[in-house]
């Protein structure tokens, strides 16, 4: 296993804690990172270093959030170094891009697209 990027890593832990099925994308690929077996609701796992920010995209938002619309959930795992697995719902992550301010242009040269960036410290706050 260490020789996956460490964004794998993450999302192969956040697989195995949940025991969902990972759906396999690079980096910024795709839209979801694992599925339910069961319910079949999706997942998007974020990780970052304690410092750092989560980073968000637009494009995956809003397919999530249509999928949380037809099966009645979708989440996102935030995961960091020093906290415990965090599983939030979209509709809850949608109240937090509208209160900070919604979407910016990227300028990423991985990926295209608008963004948006969640101090980790903030996230965890928000269910502390």
């Amino acid at each position: 296993m260490s020789q996956n990027p460490q964004w794998r890593q993450a999302e192969e832990y956040a697989v195995d804690h949940y025991d969902l099925e990972h759906h396999v994308n690079q980096q910024g690929e795709g839209w979801y990172d694992a599925v339910d077996p069961f319910s079949r609701e999706k997942y998007q796992i974020k990780s970052a270093k304690p410092e750092r920010r989560f980073r968000l995209w637009e494009d995956q938002h809003r397919s999530l959030s249509a999928s949380a619309a037809q099966l009645g959930a979708a989440y996102y795992i935030f995961m960091t170094d020093n906290r415990p697995l965090l599983k939030v719902k979209s509709t809850k992550v949608t109240e937090w891009i509208n209160e900070r301010g919604g979407w910016n242009d990227a300028g990423h040269e991985i990926r295209d697209g608008r963004q948006l960036k969640i101090p980790v410290q903030w996230v965890y706050e928000q269910v502390d």
